[in-house]
Formats: C-alpha cells, sequence, structure tokens
C-alpha cells in the first residue's frame, strides 16, 4: 500500500507491548482533537505518544496499589482509551489503509470493553474468554498496522 499505511504502522508499532515496561508512573491517555487532517510526521508523533502513555501505564497495572477494578479491568480500560485517542487524531492525509487500521482498533476496543464487563462481573470463565478475544484483538491490530 502507500506510505500513509507505513507511517500508521510505525504508529501502532509504539502501542505494542507495555508489560516490560520500567516506568513508575502511568500517565493517563490523551485525546487530541485536530481541525484537520494530519501530516504522516503528525500522525506519527502525536499517535506514539499516545502508545508511549498506555505502555507506562499498562506496564504498572500489575504494580499498582490503587485497588481501583482488577488488572484485566483497568488494562482494557488504558486500551479502550488508547483506541479513542488514536482515533479522535483522525485520518491523515494520506489516508490508504486507514480504514482497515481504524477497523481493527475499533475490535480492540470492543474487546477491551468485555474484558472490563467480565471483570467487573467477577466471572472467571467469561473473563477468560473475553481476555482471549482480546488478546486476538491486539494481535490483529498490531498486524494490520505492520503489514504495508
Amino acid at each position: 500500500m502507500t506510505a500513509a499505511l507505513a507511517s500508521i504502522a510505525l504508529v501502532v508499532a509504539g502501542c505494542g507491548g507495555g508489560g516490560d515496561d520500567d516506568s513508575t508512573e502511568a500517565a493517563p491517555a490523551t485525546t487530541v482533537e485536530t481541525t484537520s487532517a494530519l501530516t504522516k510526521d503528525e500522525l506519527i508523533e502525536q499517535g506514539d505518544a499516545i502508545c508511549a502513555e498506555v505502555n507506562a501505564a499498562v506496564g504498572t497495572v500489575a504494580t499498582s496499589s490503587t485497588g481501583v477494578g482488577s488488572p484485566a479491568a483497568q488494562v482494557a480500560e488504558l486500551y479502550s482509551g488508547m483506541v479513542a485517542s488514536l482515533n479522535n487524531l483522525g485520518p491523515p492525509q494520506e489516508s490508504a489503509g486507514y480504514a482497515e487500521l481504524s477497523a481493527a482498533a475499533e475490535e480492540l476496543a470492543s474487546a477491551e470493553d468485555d474484558v472490563e464487563l467480565a471483570a467487573e462481573s467477577e466471572d472467571a470463565a467469561a473473563l477468560a474468554t473475553a481476555e482471549s478475544s482480546a488478546s486476538a484483538a491486539l494481535a490483529s491490530f498490531r498486524t494490520v498496522g505492520r503489514h504495508p
């Protein structure tokens, strides 16, 4: 595809992992509202910032002593917020491939919402199923962004 998908891939690559991050503070995902389409460089810069904040936060969930919700629900909320923030960036000026990435992001957000609901209901079987679906959705989201 075009350079736009390659630029989106760089943003998605920044969204990978998180569990190995040694950060001690979790930063909330930011919402960036734009009035015009971003350039490729702007999309990469802002998307990387969003992903870095989410990765730092995901890396601290297991060690967090906040006591607010289960770790699965906290991670689900972080990924859902990440997707919302990335969507707020809007399609880039060179939008080839953006619809596919956006669809994968929405699938990830939906799967993470299911994880959060299952965690809140304390249904272990539903949580295991939802986490498996969320893992597959995250892998799909990453794959869509990495393959031009």
